[in-house]
């Protein structure tokens, strides 16, 4: 039946136009209009982006949600790429509404402005809010509703929700736009797809009364719970990958870089599409905004700090090189190659972010190589800062405002500087280690264990023996299952008390920055690995020899827990030697030792086996793992 035949139906029958009950026929005087009452929420329809296809969907804005979430029945017709998490949302009075094991990630567009784009992650649920608004708002209500473009051209019909926009990505939607009292109680925000009308729309109580107010718990946990058990896993040395957005990049940077009159790279920004600049910069500026605030409000807590911080911005300020130097340094080194090579090859493999690390054979060299670097990067509008070595003669020549330290124009013990996490100690040319302050507890919980084995800082891997038993120990306390901030058992607070007393001798350990390598030595590079039921890790030394003198010593060290699954030393030994033969190959073309031999230790002859016969030869697990091995480095080495 169309609308008009069943408004005459009802009419014939003598009911109510709103309740269809008998006994009155006015919708004026229905008391369930007054007892349901209406609302307009605050809805847009956007795009949901996935692999170049636009699916329409009605979205509800949430400012009491702590994220954005989407429904299964929307989630599984785009069939959108998903990670499997642990989250519970609850609502008013913390009671625990709904839980969710997938995070999907999107893109949201506007249909009217498909510039307009917000990349976004949602977390995926059953059902949202069902439709809204409870009933449909009257036509009439809204006769004096201002022309202005809306982001819900229907938003008085009731509708299903698909997506719920949460305070995650909010501010970045919202802008400085609002008007009050439209229609008499409708409040109006501007957003980047359009304006939002959010109000009653009558003053009656409501029998049904829709609220939003989602928290996020237990997800950090269990991501913790997941990131702790990486501990023990499995795993490959990781490898870099080449984004498209990358080479993008650098294809922007090598078409676009010039150089000014002053000696400065002027290099145009990556813009995703050029021909229309600013079109597709997305609405970041909100985050910013916020991050920027609540970095003042911590300097204000800290007056030192905020004289320290701003003694650093007014000197970059001063200086005019507030910028991104990265790649334009990769680009000056390659422009320098000839004139100053000895600078070219610092800035190419020496450079770490700002740092320069380098050294040279002789303090003769050193002082050159200061000397090619600092009129190279001036030249850029780069001047070098806080310089440092283990020679006085090679900081000669620099300023005293210049050095890290004026304690450096007599080195002494207090001439020490820190960098990349690592103290180095220039007297006796060493780095070292400067153990971090523990508090006198009474109990300890998985939680405060965990954060103080974070403190043990060792990119080198020179501490692993050291800190391969605090993982084991984490390990033994995650197979407990006691919650993050339990207090652990008498047995492990007792072990992790005896664990903790060692912590002062990290502070003797002693790794020489030089290898005593120089190019006319003959230089071989020896990797161990090993395995137990608890653990296995490989390391690497470095043997040089000068006439009849051997000098050893360790480069790097990596440790890995064995899983909580029971698996076989045999495939734990080779676990490790999988583990030695990804660090070679990672480490050893970074060396500056071009013609040193590389040898490789097991003493598992099982291994020896396996890696002397082709992988197809064996099962799954080993065949994988010697293949993996095969292609690292050579076996008969």
């Amino acid at each position: 039946m169309s609308v008009d035949d069943r408004s005459a139906y009802i009419k014939r029958k003598q009911l109510c136009l709103n309740c269809f009950a008998k006994g009155h026929q006015l919708p004026s005087r229905c008391s369930k209009l007054f007892r349901h009452g209406l609302k307009s929420y605050p809805s847009w329809i956007i795009n949901i982006s996935h692999l170049g296809t636009n699916f329409k969907a009605r979205a509800l804005i949430d400012s009491g949600s702590e994220a954005t979430f989407i429904t299964e029945r929307l989630f599984n017709l785009i069939r959108l790429p998903f990670q499997v998490v642990q989250a519970q949302f609850s609502g008013l009075n913390q009671t625990v509404a709904a839980q969710s094991k997938k995070l999907c990630s999107f893109t949201i567009r506007s249909p009217t402005r498909p510039a307009l784009q917000l990349e976004t992650m949602a977390y995926v649920l059953p059902q949202l809010a069902g439709n809204l608004p409870s009933y449909p708002i009257p036509q009439n209500f809204l006769r004096d509703l201002p022309d202005f473009p809306l982001a819900d051209p229907k938003f008085y019909e009731s509708a299903q929700i698909d997506v719920l926009i949460g305070a995650d990505i909010l501010p970045s939607v919202l802008l400085s736009g609002a008007k009050t009292n439209i229609c008499g109680s409708l409040l109006g925000q501007e957003t980047i797809f359009g304006w939002v009308l959010t109000g009653p729309v009558s003053a009656s109580a409501q029998s049904r009364i829709s609220s939003f107010s989602t928290q996020i718990s237990h997800a950090y946990d269990n991501s913790l719970d997941k990131l702790l058990t990486k501990f023990w896993e499995v795993e490959n040395i990781p490898t870099k990958l080449v984004k498209e957005s990358d080479s993008m990049c650098e294809k922007n940077f090598l078409q676009t870089t010039t150089r000014n009159e002053c000696g400065k790279y002027v290099v145009t920004l990556p813009f995703r599409d050029p021909e229309h600049i600013g079109s597709g910069l997305g609405h970041s500026r909100s985050f910013a905004l916020a991050q920027f605030l609540k970095n003042e409000q911590r300097l204000k807590r800290d007056e030192a700090l905020k004289a320290r911080y701003d003694s650093v911005i007014q000197e970059y300020l001063d200086l005019k090189h507030m910028r991104q130097v990265v790649r334009v340094l990769q680009q000056l080194a390659a422009d320098v190659q000839l004139s100053h090579p000895k600078a070219s090859n610092v800035i190419r493999n020496f450079m770490y972010v700002d740092d320069v690390l380098a050294g040279a054979d002789s303090t003769e060299e050193a002082q050159l190589m200061v000397q090619e670097l600092r009129d190279v990067l001036n030249s850029a509008g780069f001047p070098l800062r806080k310089w440092t070595s283990n020679q006085k003669e090679v900081l000669a020549a620099i300023q005293s405002n210049h050095l890290l330290n004026t304690d450096f124009l007599e080195i002494d013990a207090k001439s020490t500087a820190k960098t990349l996490g690592i103290r180095w100690r220039a007297t006796s040319d060493e780095f070292f280690f400067v153990p971090p302050e523990l508090a006198n507890e009474t109990s300890f919980t998985k939680r405060q264990v965990l954060s103080q084995i974070a403190k043990l800082f060792d990119p080198a891997g020179w501490l692993a023996p050291f800190i391969v038993r605090a993982k084991i120990f984490m390990q033994e306390i995650w197979l407990q299952e006691l919650g993050w901030d339990e207090n652990i058992p008498n047995e492990l607070f007792l072990r992790w008390l005896n664990f903790l007393q060692n912590y002062s001798v990290l502070e003797q350990i002693r790794i020489p920055r030089w290898l005593s390598f120089r190019p006319d030595f003959k230089v071989e590079h020896h990797g161990f690995c090993d395995a137990s039921q608890k653990a296995y890790g490989a390391a690497i030394y470095v043997r040089v020899e000068v006439g009849s003198t051997i000098m050893v010593q360790l480069l790097t060290a990596k440790t890995r827990v064995a899983p909580v699954e029971t698996v076989t030393l045999p495939r734990l030994e080779l676990c490790g030697a999988l583990l030695l033969s990804e660090m070679d190959a990672a480490i050893i073309p970074q060396m500056p030792t071009i013609n040193s031999e590389l040898y490789c230790w097991t003493d598992f002859t099982i291994v020896l086996a396996w890696l002397s016969k082709p992988a197809c030869q064996w099962i799954t697990f080993v065949a994988n793992r010697v293949t993996k091995i095969a292609q690292a480095t050579k076996t008969e080495n």
